[in-house]
Parts: structure tokens; sequence; C-alpha cells
């Protein structure tokens, strides 16, 4: 039994390491047709002092440019994400973390933050449906937690 569970950990840690892969390699390709398809709709985005429903492709589209406009405009060249820890909730959702580590010219951290996902399995493929940004290392950067702030005023319920 016990190892069956840690068969299922190293199961969901390597299907949520897997989607960081896909998503990042998305981001650092300002790529939103290959970033979209990994996101449930609607899907909640907590940020420091910022709660999001991004209900549309529109919306999702809108946060995308805006995170990637404000990573070049910050000398981001590349980005680092390692799945800490992720575990079964029941056959069709994962909840993870994550830390990502913003690299700039000569791969140096410029920044780093983590975060916590739901992954839901949506008609065979694992998606991402809920994330939150950790508050309390306030890494996040300040540029992408306003442009959350705005869209969140303009999108949110």
């Amino acid at each position: 039994m016990a190892d069956d569970k840690l068969l299922s950990r190293c199961e969901a840690k390597a299907i949520y390491q897997n989607l960081l892969d896909i998503i990042g390699q998305a981001i650092e390709c300002a790529d939103f047709d290959s970033y979209a398809p990994h996101f449930s709709l609607p899907h909640r985005m907590v940020a420091p002092e910022n709660s999001v429903i991004i209900r549309d492709q529109n919306h999702l589209r809108t946060l995308f440019d805006g995170m990637i406009d404000t990573l070049r405009r910050q000398s981001v060249k590349g980005l680092t994400r390692a799945c800490t820890i992720a575990e079964f909730v029941d056959a069709e959702t994962i909840r993870g973390s994550h830390d990502t580590w913003l690299l700039n010219e000569a791969a140096q951290i410029k920044q780093s933050y983590v975060a916590l996902s739901t992954l839901r399995l949506i008609d065979g493929h694992w998606m991402v449906s809920d994330s939150q940004y950790d508050s309390a290392s306030a890494a996040l950067p300040d540029e992408i937690t306003r442009r959350l702030a705005q869209q969140g005023n303009a999108f949110s319920p």
C-alpha cells in the first residue's frame, strides 16, 4: 500500500511537471495558441491581494499578452519551473506546488515565486483549473500583480 501511494505521488508529480514544461515553453515562445489549451475556463487565479476569475479566451489572452509584455520589459530571457510536490486528490484532480525562477540573459535568477495549482483531467487532457501565487514571498513581479488587479476589476464578478 505504501508503494502504491509513492507511485501515485510520483505519477502526479510527473504529470504536473510535464504541464509546467509545456506551459513554460509557450510562455518563453510567447505562443498563446500553445498556452491556452492547458487552462480550463473559468479559471481562478489568486495573486497577492488580488483574485481574478478568467471566464473566456479573450480574458486569458489579455492576461497572457500583459504577462509577456511585462517579462520582456523586465528583460526576462527565460524561466525555469520545478514541481515541488503533487498529489492526486482523486482520479481526475491533482493538487501541487511549484517554484518559478525568472532568468536574465546570463541565466542568473532575477526573481522567483511559488505557485499552488489544481489540475483537472478534462476530456482526457490535464488542465490547470486554479492557480494561487504565494503572497508571503511577495516575489510575483509587481507589474504582473498590477495587471491582474486591473484585469480583475474589469472581469471579476
